[in-house]
């Protein structure tokens, strides 16, 4: 994959936001086990949640492309 795409692929997925749901997602799991990690199941959980993420952005992205054309913030 060219930089090029990489560059459009991460602006879609908003890349930025994956840091917040992860941290969100981990505290979680520590919650909800309480305070027993299974590695292996916190990483593929982490990493689903990554691709759920930015699934979503990308998602959100297509379906309010109309609406974001009429906001000065969000035109371009």
């Amino acid at each position: 994959m060219t930089s090029f795409k990489l560059k459009y692929f991460l602006e879609l997925s908003k890349i930025r936001m994956v840091p917040m749901v992860l941290v969100t997602a981990f505290y979680g799991y520590l919650l909800g086990g309480r305070g027993t990690i299974e590695w292996p199941s916190l990483i593929a959980a982490l990493i689903g949640m990554t691709f759920v993420s930015c699934g979503a952005s990308a998602l959100n992205n297509f379906v309010e492309r109309e609406s974001d054309c009429l906001m000065e913030r969000t035109k371009s």
